[in-house]
């Protein structure tokens, strides 16, 4: 019964829901924003920054915007591909921008993802992202600066944290090139979806995965020059239905376009001076991307089976 309710759920998601929400004018491109460096908080809600990261701020402005996204793969190619980026430094620990690394233009990429991963806790800690962007802004101070956390994104790593954290663990494996036989486990949304935990739970350990994330964004608003936002890619949702047709919708997903996931934050940090922005060629990249560490992180987060 399980199996099969699994299956209409996703046929009525995939084959009915998307094509169907995955309509009207495309939202305004973060490139095309008043920024100098740019915080991105993978899959952070509207509602969740405004109560945990907001009054933790010290001053600035906080208003609601329309990413037009429900997931980072949609973020990435909505908002990033298609233009060049010369200008701009992205400093990730999403995986998914080395996936359609032939499709981006930017002076220069920073996987944080690839030497930075926590082994243990099987996620890229926002210090480290951080600390990177610090450097990147040291490093290239006539570019643009990205740096793109991915709490409050899974797994859950803070205090109240609920679902596995080794969900994949083939990463270090695949850089060891070591080839054995891997038993996938479930997600937490899984574990939602069946009732092996609660909404509540869920909700508690994404907010605390946010707290997680703080003291690292205010080092990077307080370490760095220029004009400083953060925002989110897109939100997440923990069970509400999508529409037209009311498929539960948990976590987040490309093309549904629900307020919870496409209304994200956009808090404008007080100003400590402007950057003199450069357009310049990329530099080059003579480092190889392992395409299966690249894989393993893909799963690990949820992006492909």
């Amino acid at each position: 019964m399980d199996s099969a309710r699994m299956t209409v759920e996703w046929v009525l998601r995939e084959k009915i829901a998307k094509p169907i929400l995955d309509s009207g004018p495309p939202a305004k491109r973060y490139p095309e924003r008043d920024w100098d460096i740019l915080v991105i908080l993978d899959a952070c809600r509207f509602d969740t920054f405004a109560e945990v990261l907001w009054s933790e701020l010290n001053g600035g402005t906080l208003k609601k915007i329309d990413s037009g996204v429900g997931g980072t793969p949609e973020f990435v190619r909505r908002h990033w591909t298609g233009r060049e980026h010369h200008d701009t430094v992205y400093v990730t620990a999403n995986v998914y921008l080395s996936k359609i690394a032939d499709e981006l233009d930017f002076h220069a990429v920073d996987r944080v993802w690839e030497d930075g991963f926590d082994e243990e806790l099987r996620t890229t800690l926002p210090e480290t992202v951080v600390q990177r962007g610090i450097e990147a802004a040291d490093r290239y101070p006539n570019k643009r600066i990205v740096v793109h956390l991915m709490q409050p994104h899974a797994p859950f790593i803070g205090e109240a944290a609920v679902g596995n954290r080794t969900a994949n663990p083939a990463r270090s494996e695949a850089l060891e090139n070591v080839d054995t036989n891997r038993e996938q486990t479930d997600s937490v949304y899984d574990q939602l979806r069946r009732g092996e935990v609660t909404r509540a739970e869920v909700v508690e350990a994404y907010q605390d995965n946010l707290r997680v994330a703080v003291p690292s964004v205010k080092r990077l608003i307080e370490e760095t020059r220029g004009k400083t936002v953060v925002s989110a890619d897109h939100g997440e949702v923990f069970g509400e239905r999508a529409w037209p047709v009311p498929v539960p919708i948990r976590g987040h997903a490309n093309r549904i376009h629900r307020p919870e996931l496409t209304e994200v934050p956009w808090y404008e940090a007080p100003s400590n001076g402007r950057r003199r922005i450069i357009a310049e060629p990329p530099v080059s990249d003579t480092s190889e991307i392992d395409e299966e560490q690249v894989k393993d992180n893909l799963r690990a987060f949820g992006y492909i089976e």
